[in-house]
């Protein structure tokens, strides 16, 4: 039976807990390390639940474990796997007995080749870093069938199907059949992308601490600059990943899979598309906040790594700001705040062609959507920051406006929870315009309907894509609708 929303019996052992006064020691950790009161609930405290650590709530009496302990458990299962399949992947092609499949082989190819130029039209939005890989042309078998699942997603009438079903099985069996851990690697995180499109989040989430696991495993994240010209693809696959792991990881309130912590072996030293300088030392994240004009790199690339590094950073502190009573730290307040002022200049003009390369609305929406987290702690008391983050969430809607109809199943989905933030600012102003008395009082108020009408449009065309987009758009009616009772 599950135990994510089942409260424990006010007989139990542990009834103590939900008195107003806790046994010492009977705070969660999260709630120790932050210093603030805790109720003591299970299966996680209300304090955490407010705050969006839910997956952290963990208590020391050695019977709950969070649910991103779970995780880790399961990630050092599949880490002991990955060694597991990697020592035994040389005897495994040889092995007797295996069926021939040439018959099939023929269906799939065909079915490849039907598939291939579909799937080509896709891998910005896909595979963002590994756009240029030659991979695809001539893929190992897991990457054959991630073609074949894929494509069929975004033209139905393709021979194939979407489930991915297939592609999973092949997953699971390829450093057993000693393929190409470049191919390997980038099926996992474009099944995990998939995945959570699909609005399955916690398979997502597993395919995606696969990836990471087996990047640290190849050394990936560490891959120095003065190498031979293949290693360029592992230092795209590695930025890959990354990017997929710091972007779904915010959105989903898990910590991400990345974490250095004080470990250099954990330490992120490849360098950023396009940067090639070889004197780069310790944490090229950790830099990046402190200084970001240290990495003079801004192609294509690199900006969406930054923006989703700042992105995710913003998002941290804003929950942990919010959360917690001890002062903001502000230190990282105007970090963040100075790199994306830093950032948003370097980003090309946003045109409103056919032409766009796509992922520039991304960085835009991506560095909005992270002065929106910025701000968040302290609009409620800031008149001047909450127009701040009204003006942030007024320049994603410019980014809106311009993306044209026709170009919505190439966006990626990562948006959708961005304009999902956006739809609450002007939900917030609005309700805060209607309980005031200010001039123009019904032209305000009108403007910031029609300006969440705008969003909740983007959201309809997304949620006709992918259907993760109609979970957050019902999330959002329900909530216009909340504020209009």
């Amino acid at each position: 039976m599950s135990s994510s929303t089942v409260m424990e019996p006010a007989g139990s052992s542990s009834a103590a807990l939900f008195n107003d006064t806790l046994f010492r020691g009977g705070a969660c950790l999260v709630c120790r390390r932050k210093k603030i009161k805790c109720d003591g609930r299970r299966p996680f405290c209300e304090a955490c639940e407010r705050t969006g650590y839910q997956d952290d709530c963990q208590y020391d009496d050695g019977r709950h474990k969070s649910r991103n302990q779970q995780l880790a458990e399961q990630i050092a299962v599949l880490e002991n796997r990955i060694q597991t399949l990697e020592s035994t992947r040389q005897q495994a092609s040889t092995q007797p007995g295996f069926p021939n499949q040439d018959d099939e082989l023929t269906v799939e190819q065909l079915q490849f080749q039907s598939s291939l130029p579909e799937f080509m039209h896709h891998r910005f939005q896909l595979c963002p870093m590994m756009s240029f890989y030659s991979g695809f042309q001539a893929p190992s078998p897991t990457l054959h069938n991630v073609i074949r699942t894929i494509a069929p997603f975004f033209r139905p009438g393709l021979n194939g199907s979407s489930n991915p079903s297939s592609a999973l099985r092949s997953l699971s069996m390829a450093l057993a059949n000693g393929e190409n851990i470049v191919d390997t690697i980038t099926s996992t995180s474009i099944l995990a992308l998939y995945l959570y499109m699909n609005g399955r989040r916690v398979e997502g989430q597993y395919h995606t601490s696969a990836a990471v696991a087996l990047v640290f495993s190849s050394q990936l994240h560490q891959i120095s600059p003065q190498v031979p010209i293949e290693r360029v693809t592992g230092m795209a696959l590695f930025w890959q990943v990354f990017y997929l792991d710091r972007c779904w990881s915010t959105v989903i309130g898990r910590a991400p899979g990345f974490e250095e912590g004080d470990n250099p072996q954990k330490f992120i030293t490849t360098p950023f598309p396009g940067d090639n300088r070889s004197n780069r030392s310790g944490s090229l994240v950790r830099q990046l906040i402190e200084n970001p004009s240290l990495f003079p790199s801004n192609n294509i690339e690199s900006l969406m790594i930054k923006s989703a590094i700042v992105f995710e950073q913003s998002a941290q502190f804003s929950n942990v700001t919010s959360g917690s009573t001890n002062p903001p730290d502000w230190n990282q307040y105007f970090k963040l705040q100075a790199a994306v002022e830093h950032l948003l200049p370097t980003v090309p003009p946003l045109g409103n062609t056919s032409n766009t390369d796509l992922r520039i609305p991304v960085i835009y929406t991506l560095l909005h959507t992270a002065t929106i987290y910025i701000y968040h702690p302290f609009v409620a008391n800031d008149r001047n920051l909450q127009l701040l983050s009204l003006d942030a969430a007024r320049s994603i809607l410019g980014v809106i406006r311009a993306i044209r109809s026709s170009r919505y199943q190439f966006l990626d989905p990562i948006l959708t929870f961005c304009w999902k933030v956006t739809a609450e600012i002007f939900i917030r102003e609005k309700i805060l315009a209607v309980g005031s008395s200010v001039p123009d009082q019904e032209v305000i108020v009108q403007g910031l309907q029609d300006e969440v009408h705008v969003v909740v449009t983007a959201l309809r065309k997304l949620s006709l894509i992918f259907p993760v987009a109609d979970a957050i758009l019902r999330q959002v009616e329900g909530q216009i609708e909340s504020s209009a009772s």
